[in-house]
């Protein structure tokens, strides 16, 4: 079974350069935010995205499928969990 790729946050760091508007940057120094802790995240949110787009792309002809089946046959022990819950 596939794991689910997660963004890669350990490990060594690197320096890099970023092009920033001045403005915004002046004023995240401003507001005392870390600059290297809000890229790392927000860079860490765009890999997360692109990574599940990703999987849906991979796994689409297994979601329709799928959701073909439950069309057909209805959700899987359905008469049993109507009795359970």
């Amino acid at each position: 079974m596939n794991e689910v790729r997660k963004p890669l946050l350990d490990g060594p760091t690197t320096q890099t350069n970023v092009v920033l508007p001045e403005a915004l940057l002046e004023q995240a120094k401003s507001l005392d935010i870390d600059i290297s802790k809000a890229a790392q995240n927000g860079l860490a949110g765009e890999v997360t995205r692109k990574l599940a787009e990703q999987w849906a792309a991979e796994h689409n002809g297994a979601v329709e499928a799928w959701a073909r089946y439950m069309d057909e046959h209805g959700q899987p022990f359905e008469d049993i969990q109507s009795r359970v819950l």
